[in-house]
């Protein structure tokens, strides 16, 4: 959207995006790794937005975040057990 394209074709773009590729990586295809390496150019469009999610931490916000997620179930869990 930000960058002019419709609602909908950014929608499906983006989930196709996302199954592709997890298709690829469950199915034991290919590597996180092995896939930038397929869909980047050395200098372009696909690695400058991958550069820009790793320089803004998306990484290490998502790990953060199970790792939040699964210490709340913990404590939800034991104060159950608790009463």
């Amino acid at each position: 959207l930000r960058v002019g394209l419709p609602r909908e074709l950014s929608k499906v773009a983006s989930a196709q995006s996302v199954l592709g590729t997890a298709k690829l990586i469950m199915e034991n295809i290919c590597t996180p790794s092995e896939i930038t390496e397929m869909v980047t150019t050395p200098g372009g469009t696909t690695i400058e937005g991958i550069y820009q999610i790793e320089d803004g931490k998306l990484r290490t916000a998502l790990m953060n975040a199970v790792q939040a997620a699964t210490e709340k179930s913990s404590n939800i869990r034991g104060n159950r057990l608790k009463k």
